[in-house]
C-alpha cells in the first residue's frame, strides 16, 4: 500500500509541531561535570517558561557550617537564525539556574532552582540576542560528598504570528563552578532556530 503524498506531509508537520511545543532536554553538557542522571529541563515557549524536572531540593542540615551565595546570573543566548520564519515572528527565551551543592548520584541540589523568562531582540539579519538576568541567595552547608557548582538550562522558541511555537531549542550546561558570595557572573551560549 502507498500512501499518498500529501497524507505523508501532513502528518510530519503535525508530528514536528508537536515536538516543538514540549522539547526536553536531557543532553550532556559541554562543560564542567556531568549533569546528574534524571535532570531535564521542558521549554513551554507557549506560557513563556523552562521547568526543570528530576530534581529533588534538599534541607540544610549542617547548620553549623552554613554558606550563603548570592549574586546573579546573566545568560545570554545568541541566536542564528537560520529558518525562514515570517515578519512577524516573535523569539521568546528562558533559563534556569539550579545551584548549590549538586549529589552527584542521587540529582538532589541543597540550594535553589532560578528561572528568568523574555524576548530576544532582532540585531542584524538572521541574528537575534536574548539577555536574562537572575539574581539568586543560596544556603548551603558544607558537604564531602556533594560539588558545589550550577547547572544552566536554556531554551529559545520562535512563535509565528498565530502564536504557533514553529521552532525551539532546550539544551543544557554544566556543572560548572558555583560564583563567589557577592559574584555577578555571565555565561554566553549559541544557538540555532
Amino acid at each position: 500500500m502507498r500512501i499518498p503524498t500529501t497524507l505523508f506531509a501532513a502528518v510530519l508537520c503535525a508530528a514536528g509541531l508537536g515536538m516543538a511545543q514540549a522539547q526536553t532536554s536531557n543532553v550532556a553538557p559541554t562543560g564542567g561535570s556531568k549533569i546528574p542522571a534524571g535532570i531535564s529541563f521542558a521549554y513551554d515557549e507557549a506560557h513563556g517558561h523552562l521547568t526543570t524536572t528530576g530534581v529533588q531540593l534538599a534541607t540544610v542540615t549542617n547548620q553549623q557550617h552554613l554558606n550563603v551565595f548570592s549574586g546573579t546570573i546573566t545568560v545570554t543566548i545568541n541566536i542564528n537564525v537560520v529558518s525562514n520564519f515570517g515578519p512577524h515572528t516573535r523569539i521568546g527565551c528562558s533559563a534556569n539556574a539550579i545551584g548549590g551543592l549538586i549529589d552527584l548520584a542521587q540529582g538532589g541540589i541543597q540550594g535553589g532552582i532560578e528561572t528568568a523568562n523574555g524576548r530576544a531582540k532582532m540585531t542584524g539579519p538572521g541574528t537575534a540576542v536574548c539577555t536574562l538576568t537572575i539574581p539568586y541567595t543560596w544556603t548551603i552547608s558544607q558537604s564531602n560528598t556533594a560539588v558545589e557548582g550550577v547547572i544552566i538550562g536554556f531554551a529559545a522558541a520562535a512563535r509565528n504570528e498565530e502564536g504557533d511555537v514553529i521552532r525551539s531549542t532546550t539544551q543544557a550546561d554544566g556543572i560548572l563552578s558555583l560564583p563567589s558570595n557577592g559574584a555577578s557572573t555571565s555565561y554566553t551560549f549559541g544557538v540555532s532556530l
